[in-house]
């Protein structure tokens, strides 16, 4: 019985291991008004990330966006696909309550393979102290032979100023 427990775990391993989650993660979930919140875009267990877009959810009346990029040294915050030493072509458009922030490695190559990789980075001011949601609302995750990896779009949102 043993035997088979430990197969079933070695299956399941094998397959979680080839789902890459992608989650956000803020620097402050209880900003006041006029605060800052910086959300950085992460991938966590990804094998082969060659291109991608996410995009992001917030709500226009309590967060203003102040910039959205793939990266942002002046934070030191850089593109974990940067280090893979290919060029990286950003995308990112911009509009009240929805942020889109994309990116392709070119050349030949295979993509990326990390426990995590920061993918982008979005920085808000609060406009008013009320309870706000972040969420992922769409992710899109390829290899370097355009394939889709499989990818978790269902993470956790962040909630600012939860029970205000």
């Amino acid at each position: 019985m043993k035997y088979f427990h430990a197969i079933g775990m070695v299956i399941l391993g094998a397959l979680a291991a080839g789902a890459a989650d992608v989650r956000l993660e803020a620097n402050n979930t209880s900003p006041r008004a006029g605060g800052r919140v910086i959300v950085r875009i992460v991938v966590d267990d990804v094998e082969d990330l060659d291109t991608y877009g996410v995009k992001v959810s917030y709500d226009p009346a309590a967060l203003e966006l102040v910039a959205a990029d793939i990266e942002a040294p002046s934070m030191g915050i850089t593109n974990t696909l940067r280090r893979h030493g290919r060029t990286l072509l950003p995308l990112v458009k911009k509009q009240p309550g929805l942020v889109h922030i994309a990116a392709t490695l070119t050349g030949n190559g295979d993509g990326l393979t990390a426990e995590e990789a920061v993918v982008g980075v979005i920085a808000f001011t609060v406009r008013r102290e009320k309870e706000c949601v972040l969420k992922l609302t769409d992710t899109r995750l390829l290899n370097s032979r355009a394939e889709p990896l499989d990818g978790n779009d269902e993470s956790k949102p962040i909630v600012l100023n939860e029970g205000l």
